[in-house]
């Protein structure tokens, strides 16, 4: 039986099967290539994810601890303000030139000094409490400036003091009663009040513990500078309280800060005849200060270093100070020959006291003095060379019987014995402010001697003070007054 497929036939399936096997086999090729390449893309693909995983969750974690650290801040800063609200405190700053005492305050002495002092805290206190109920636990801080022996004698002349160290003593008790508030003598000069209260306003207005001022000065147009660039500064306009006394300026008026009046411990009314002082009795003395800075036994603050007060607004008095950073002029005054010590202190170019001769003192009065200390007490340097002593019948040291004057000059040789800061400017010190033994020719102390620091110092009279605080200079032999313009 002859075959159905020829040869040929065969070839040519043969030939169609190899055409399919190649194209299965290219198509396998391709599909392999593309499952590469997308297991390529695929494997790319979960790197991304797993990097971007792993970023979420550090990011999440960021933002857990930033959460964390965030509300561990605000709990902290809660405990903070909390602390600075618990022990924040209340700052009250006052120009005594011309906010005053009342009367019957400063004639009580040292009673007076302490009712004032206690007077004040309870007015401030209610004051704040009465403006923001938080305040019962802050501290209150007063600091009033003055000075205390141009005051004095402004008082004196008044009629409201005896002796112008009877305010000193009021101070001293005003301090003792309150711990941090503090009659501050600025002595005599200008603007140094200002000055104090002006860099103590600009140290405290920022800080965050320092919840109120209270300010007494509206008399002075001097410190409107000062509070004018916070009156658009609603934060701290809110912070500051003006103390009026006697009538206010009317540019303070315009400022939009709050107002109060403490009449119960300030006066209302000005001082009466005030412009300028000038006493006619002879000034009175010092205490006796001793090495180590007390006097007679009494505690006593340092008051040599150069002091001011002011001339602006309304002030109850007026001095010209050499210290003034103010322009000068000069006027004729009197022959450089005048050395009336009742009337001026005199100083060196250096701007050291100098201390004017004592008349010389006799043997018998000092051999009296002498004789009187051995049979009691020390004498009372404050009581018998000041004609007043603020411990009174408490006093440790003899007051009673009174020295005659030979015996007071005797009394004053031993107390120039004593240093005092050789730029003092306090009119009636009595105190060293040159070595005596110097003086008569040589210090056989040296470096040893309490004098040493003005050991061949110039001597001869550069400038000069009245009692008034008005400076004069020695220009070619004539004094000539110098004044600020």
């Amino acid at each position: 039986m002859a075959s159905q497929y020829s040869f040929p036939d065969i070839e040519s399936q043969l030939a169609t099967f190899k055409r399919s096997d190649e194209a299965r086999e290219r198509l396998l090729e391709n599909i392999v290539r593309q499952y590469g390449a997308l297991l390529e893309e695929h494997n790319i693909v979960c790197a991304d994810f797993m990097h971007e995983r792993d970023s979420r969750r550090r990011i999440q974690l960021d933002v857990q601890k930033a959460e964390k650290q965030a509300l561990d801040a605000q709990q902290q800063l809660e405990k903070q303000s909390a602390a600075y609200d618990e022990h924040g405190f209340v700052l009250c700053l006052i120009d005594g030139d011309g906010v005053i005492f009342r009367d019957a305050l400063l004639a009580a002495g040292t009673t007076g000094g302490s009712e004032a002092a206690s007077k004040l805290h309870d007015a401030i206190r209610a004051h704040i409490e009465g403006h923001n109920k938080k305040a019962a636990h802050w501290t209150l801080v007063t600091h009033i400036y003055l000075s205390l022996e141009q005051l004095g004698k402004t008082l004196v002349k008044c009629g409201v003091l005896k002796h112008h160290e009877e305010l000193r003593a009021f101070a001293q008790a005003f301090n003792v009663n309150q711990p941090l508030f503090n009659i501050i003598d600025v002595g005599y000069g200008k603007e140094r009040a200002d000055y104090k209260i002006k860099e103590t306003l600009r140290a405290f207005i920022d800080n965050p513990t320092c919840k109120h001022i209270y300010f007494g000065g509206c008399h002075d147009t001097g410190y409107l500078v000062n509070f004018e660039k916070y009156k658009h500064n609603e934060e701290i306009s809110k912070r500051i309280t003006l103390i009026e006394a006697t009538t206010p300026h009317g540019l303070f008026e315009a400022l939009p800060f709050d107002r109060t009046r403490f009449d119960a411990v300030f006066r209302n009314e000005e001082l009466r005849a005030l412009s300028p002082i000038a006493q006619t009795q002879k000034p009175a003395s010092l205490p006796f200060r001793n090495s180590n800075g007390t006097v007679n036994g009494h505690s006593e603050p340092s008051s040599s270093s150069p002091t001011t007060d002011k001339t602006t607004g309304t002030s109850n008095y007026a001095i010209i100070s050499r210290a003034s950073p103010a322009a000068h002029t000069i006027t004729p005054s009197t022959k450089a020959t005048d050395t009336d010590s009742n009337r001026w202190i005199y100083f060196n170019k250096d701007d050291q006291r100098l201390d004017e001769p004592l008349p010389p003192k006799t043997p018998r009065a000092e051999a009296a003095l002498e004789e009187r200390m051995k049979r009691g007490k020390k004498l009372c340097n404050q009581y018998h060379l000041s004609g007043y002593c603020g411990k009174g019948a408490s006093c440790p040291y003899q007051h009673a019987p009174d020295l005659n004057p030979a015996e007071k000059n005797a009394l004053r040789y031993l107390a120039r014995r004593l240093p005092c800061n050789p730029y003092c400017e306090r009119f009636d010190c009595y105190l060293g402010h040159s070595c005596h033994l110097e003086a008569e020719g040589y210090c056989k102390f040296g470096q040893s001697c309490n004098f040493k620091e003005v050991h061949r110092m110039d001597k001869r009279k550069h400038t000069r003070m009245d009692l008034d605080g008005n400076f004069e200079k020695n220009i070619n032999g004539q004094w000539q007054r110098i004044l600020d313009v």
